[in-house]
């Protein structure tokens, strides 16, 4: 109970980093830490997160890596969080899963302005019981399922900013979500919820089902498009 009021404590007196002339961008690499390793900033193979870097440090911001437990300090340190597919146990010999603290740590620094950024994964590829348990803070559910949505390009798309220019997305094998309040859809197919949104406070939160803009399909249709669209209105919202 101590740590718990201590960390909600220290979220209030230490705000989400100042961002300046830049913001920072941080990685989980705590309960994402698999091997061989996937979604990192440095890797260059199919399934790292490189380009996407790319991308973000275009839009002017800088990036980092959180390789420790998140508390309010470590979160204090970033404007955006992105928490990708957390690992299981057949990827990990020691997986990390989300404490309550640390749940509690990441809905208060949400609240006082971040931008957390939720990617899952289909079933089988992700840790999904403590995942949600940190998503259903902002209404969010990952579905322990799969979707397909009948090949892996797909369109047309919604009118929203983060479709602007952006004709047809590649993502497969994702897992779908189930939303509550203040969480609403930005994109359905066939009647499932594939992207959401949900506002907290002062900050906004953004959930896929699949990591989807690692190197391997950054370039596939118009991923780095949405991708951009999707950061530049995250930055926008944390630089305000």
């Amino acid at each position: 109970m101590a740590r718990t009021l201590v960390a909600l404590i220290l979220c209030c007196i230490l705000p989400p980093a100042e961002p300046g002339s830049s913001a920072v961008v941080a990685l989980d690499g705590y309960h994402n830490d698999e091997t061989p390793p996937h979604y990192t900033w440095d890797d260059k193979k199919m399934g790292g997160f490189l380009q996407l870097g790319d991308v973000i440090k275009e839009l002017g911001a800088e990036l980092t890596t959180i390789k420790t437990a998140f508390t309010a300090e470590t979160l204090a340190k970033a404007n955006i969080l992105i928490v990708v597919d957390p690992d299981t146990a057949a990827e990990s010999k020691d997986p990390k899963t989300f404490t309550k603290e640390e749940i509690e740590a990441v809905a208060a620094w949400v609240e006082n302005g971040g931008a957390l950024v939720l990617l899952g994964n289909d079933k089988g590829n992700c840790e999904f019981k403590h995942f949600n348990e940190l998503a259903g803070k902002f209404g969010i559910t990952f579905n322990e399922d799969k979707a397909n949505t009948g090949g892996p390009a797909f369109g047309p798309l919604p009118d929203h900013p983060f479709f602007k220019d952006v004709k047809k997305l590649h993502i497969k094998d994702m897992c779908t979500l189930t939303l509550a309040a203040p969480a609403e859809a930005i994109l359905t197919w066939e009647k499932q919820t594939l992207m959401a949104t949900a506002k907290k406070g002062k900050g906004t939160v953004f959930a896929l089902g699949d990591p989807w803009v690692y190197n391997e399909y950054i370039n596939h249709q118009d991923n780095k498009a949405c991708a951009r669209n999707l950061f530049r209105a995250l930055l926008d919202a944390v630089r305000k």
